[in-house]
């Protein structure tokens, strides 16, 4: 069976699935590239967590260059990303009631 997140041929649909797409992360690694371009060394990454996407992706591809990157992930209170019990929040949109498998926890600190 092919992964959800391909295009679907015979409907012509296609859903990125953001949150569990293993090439969400992969395709920041021309962000951290750009970042690189403009900023040269990198010491400290601060993003949100969101889908994991962004600033894990960035993270990867960063580190591999500065392995003592410290890398901070922000989110609000009442969400599950980092590991609080999930909750009602006072800002929609921000947060989540799901870990996302895109969420790499091992990139963040």
């Amino acid at each position: 069976m092919a992964a959800p997140w391909l295009s679907h041929q015979k409907t012509g649909r296609f859903w990125p699935c953001r949150y569990d797409n293993p090439d969400n992360p992969l395709s920041y690694a021309k962000v951290a590239a750009k970042l690189i371009e403009r900023i040269g060394r990198i010491d400290c990454l601060v993003g949100t967590m969101g889908s994991g996407g962004s600033l894990c992706g960035t993270a990867r591809y960063l580190r591999l260059l500065f392995p003592d990157l410290f890398v901070i992930g922000v989110d609000t209170m009442n969400s599950v990303l980092f590991g609080q019990p999930d909750a009602p929040r006072l800002i929609r949109g921000l947060g989540g009631s799901i870990l996302p498998k895109n969420v790499d926890h091992t990139q963040v600190g």
